[in-house]
């Protein structure tokens, strides 16, 4: 005959699902800093492409028609 019993505290599961939520909110907080990464790291790029298409469109101008060794800084 089956008797249901009432338990005390907390039981194994609960011991585990409280892990389990503790676990859960840590990866939730390194995913939330790794989101952040990703878009500094972003804005980085997106700079350094930009500076690169400055740096080009400046060389361009100070060509003027003139290419080799006569184009100076």
């Amino acid at each position: 005959m089956n008797v249901p019993t009432m338990t005390i505290g907390k039981t194994e599961q609960d011991n585990e699902l409280e892990k389990l939520r503790e676990e859960n909110e840590e990866l939730k907080a390194r995913c939330a800093d790794y989101d952040l990464q990703v878009e500094r790291l972003t804005r980085q790029a997106e700079h350094a492409y930009m500076r690169g298409k400055i740096d080009g469109l400046e060389f361009s101008i100070r060509c003027n028609g003139v290419s080799g060794d006569e184009v100076k800084r």
